[in-house]
C-alpha cells in the first residue's frame, strides 16, 4: 500500500479548509438560482445596499469574508443607519448597527485622528 507524502496530506487540509468561500458560488447553466433574505428593522426606509468582499492570506491559503452594507433611514426621525451583513452566514440579521448622526464642526477639529 502507498502511503501519502506530508505534502499531499497538507494539499488536502488546506482543500479542505478553503471551502468558505466569501464570494458567491459559482454557478452552472442549470443550476437553481440562490436565494437569500436579509431582515431589515420596518422603520428602515432602504436608501442603498452595497457588496464589498475582503480576500486575505498567504499562496497557500486565500480566505475571506463578504459583507453587505445597507444603508438606512428612520421613516419617522430622518436618522440614518448604516446596516452590516456578513455573507457566508446562517445570519440574516445585521452583525453591525451603526447609526449616523452630525455633530459640530468643532468636536470633530479638535478630536486626536484615529
Amino acid at each position: 500500500m502507498r502511503t501519502r507524502m506530508p505534502w499531499q496530506w497538507l494539499l488536502a487540509f488546506g482543500i479542505a479548509g478553503c471551502s468558505h468561500n466569501a464570494l458567491p458560488p459559482r454557478l452552472g447553466s442549470v443550476a437553481p438560482i440562490q436565494y437569500s433574505k436579509l431582515e431589515v428593522p420596518a422603520a428602515l426606509e432602504v436608501i442603498s445596499v452595497d457588496y464589498e468582499a475582503v480576500a486575505y492570506g498567504s499562496d497557500y491559503e486565500m480566505t475571506g469574508r463578504a459583507f453587505l452594507k445597507v444603508y438606512g433611514r428612520h421613516r419617522r426621525s430622518g436618522t440614518l443607519y448604516l446596516l452590516i451583513y456578513e455573507r457566508g452566514t446562517d445570519r440574516r440579521d445585521p452583525i453591525d448597527v451603526i447609526e449616523i448622526v452630525s455633530v459640530q464642526v468643532d468636536s470633530v477639529v479638535g478630536r486626536p485622528p484615529l
